[in-house]
């Protein structure tokens, strides 16, 4: 159970400082099962907006910030 929560944790740490979200849109995001930066940018928009509460321009915003982080991360790598 603590490693589950740990684990949780640190998925919305991550999220928080790699797509500067608030906290709270963070932990909605990671309690959807969005627990990475590859998994939102994979993700359309109409999955996002699925969670309670995110409408079609927040998923927009969210999955933006995730593709944009995630063709970094791509670009480092090469």
């Amino acid at each position: 159970m603590f490693n589950k929560i740990k684990e949780f944790e640190e998925c919305v740490v991550k999220l928080t400082t790699s797509l500067d979200l608030d906290e709270i849109v963070a932990q909605l995001l990671v309690a959807a099962g969005f627990s990475s930066v590859e998994i939102i940018a994979q993700s359309s928009i109409e999955t996002i907006k699925r969670i309670e509460g995110f409408n079609e321009d927040i998923a927009q915003a969210i999955q933006t910030r995730a593709l944009i982080k995630h063709n970094e991360e791509n670009a480092k790598t090469l």
